[in-house]
């Protein structure tokens, strides 16, 4: 398993025949006080499997982290690698909305993704600190 996109953006979706779509990617955000509390925006990974991965379950974990290390979210779940065609890797998107997140101050955030214990990718995120 290896993850193809780690980004942050302001909505993720999935279309017609299963297209991923993801609109208006950032790797920052400009903030004029703190705290500031975000409305909305996603994290979003695409995960890309193995053909001899079909079937099994896995456990994957998502979480920002500031500066110090401290999560301000997390997600762990369980998912079923679907079993795809005959010699064909399979990719799956797996989108998280987060609503009302709270930046206490400015600083590079890191999504962190694992998988086993083990970080399989990351993505920072920047809040700057942009007075009026």
């Amino acid at each position: 398993m290896r993850v193809t996109i780690c980004k942050f953006c302001d909505y993720a979706g999935t279309l017609k025949g299963d297209k991923g779509c993801l609109i208006g990617m950032f790797d920052s955000i400009s903030v004029a006080q703190f705290p500031f509390t975000h409305p909305r925006f996603h994290a979003c990974v695409e995960l890309d499997f193995e053909p001899t991965e079909g079937g099994t379950a896995m456990v994957i974990e998502v979480s920002l982290v500031d500066d110090d290390g401290r999560p301000l979210f997390s997600f762990r779940h369980e998912i079923t690698v679907p079993i795809g065609e005959i010699g064909r890797n399979t990719r799956m998107m797996q989108d998280y909305a987060i609503d009302h997140l709270v930046f206490e101050r400015a600083g590079t955030y890191r999504l962190d993704v694992r998988w086993q214990g083990e970080s399989i990718a990351e993505e920072r995120l920047f809040v700057v600190h942009t007075p009026r």
